[in-house]
């Protein structure tokens, strides 16, 4: 039997929560016969109202974005790795696989690609 998980952000109005998703698959096992549970990891104070969440390549990352803000926080404690303000609402968001690079989009169609480290607009 094999064992997985995978990690699933809900970004809500007032904050973004973070899963696990645990499953096992017996050996041969059809599809249906997956048993899996979901378990609450943490509650993140990022809210996403008609924003997004992206994790980055190897999941050690998570971009949330809504309302006037998008930040990056680390998947192990939450903490906040960079944060972004902005003057309208944003809508989107997405790692660079590398974790390094951040693009941002928003409800005035405007897209802005950052870098993580620096924080500077690319």
């Amino acid at each position: 039997s094999g064992r997985q998980r995978s990690l699933c952000a809900v970004g809500l109005a007032t904050h973004t929560e973070l899963w696990a998703i645990n499953w096992v698959a017996g050996a041969g096992a059809p599809q249906s016969k997956v048993m899996w549970h979901c378990e609450p990891l943490m509650k993140l104070d990022a809210p996403a109202p008609s924003g997004g969440v992206s994790f980055s390549e190897d999941a050690t990352l998570l971009a949330i974005t809504g309302n006037e803000r998008a930040s990056v926080h680390s998947i192990y404690d939450g903490a906040v790795i960079r944060d972004f303000h902005f003057r309208t609402r944003t809508r989107c968001v997405s790692l660079a696989p590398s974790g390094d690079r951040i693009v941002i989009g928003g409800f005035d169609k405007h897209v802005s690609f950052y870098g993580i480290n620096s924080g500077a607009e690319m």
